[in-house]
C-alpha cells in the first residue's frame, strides 16, 4: 500500500519485524489494542522497550496517522534503544514549525543556542 497513510501500528510493526519479531512477555495496558490484532505484539514490544508510549488515558491509538514529529520521536527512541543515538544535535531552527514541537517530542533532546532540538 504505497499510497496508504502510515499509522502508529504500522511503524511499530516495521521496527519489531526489523528486530526479527522478538517474543516478549510484557504486560500491555492499552485499551485500544486488541490482543489478536496484527500489530499487538509489536506494540507490546515497543512499549515494553520504551520506544513508544501511549497517548494517555490507557490508549495507544494504533490507527492514528504518523506525523513528522511522531516519526522523529519514535525513531529517536529506537536509535537510543539500539545504542546508535549520537550526543550531537542538529539545528532545527530552519523549520518553520519548530515552535509547534510538542513537549513529548522535545523531551530528552539537546538544546543549542537556546533552541529545543
Amino acid at each position: 500500500s504505497p499510497d496508504a497513510v502510515t499509522t502508529r501500528g504500522m511503524i511499530v510493526t516495521i521496527l519489531w519485524r526489523l528486530e526479527r519479531a522478538p517474543v516478549i512477555d510484557y504486560l500491555m495496558n492499552f485499551e485500544d489494542v486488541d490482543a489478536s490484532s496484527w500489530y499487538a505484539e509489536a506494540v507490546r514490544w515497543a512499549a515494553g522497550e520504551g520506544i513508544v508510549e501511549g497517548i494517555g488515558d490507557g490508549l495507544f491509538a494504533p490507527d492514528d496517522p504518523m506525523t513528522r514529529e511522531k516519526m522523529a520521536t519514535i525513531l529517536h527512541r529506537y536509535t537510543q534503544w539500539k545504542g546508535y543515538a549520537s550526543s550531537s544535535a542538529a539545528d532545527l531552527s530552519g523549520y518553520d514549525d519548530m515552535s509547534q514541537i510538542s513537549g513529548y517530542a522535545s523531551a530528552g533532546y539537546c538544546f543549542r543556542r537556546g533552541k529545543v532540538l
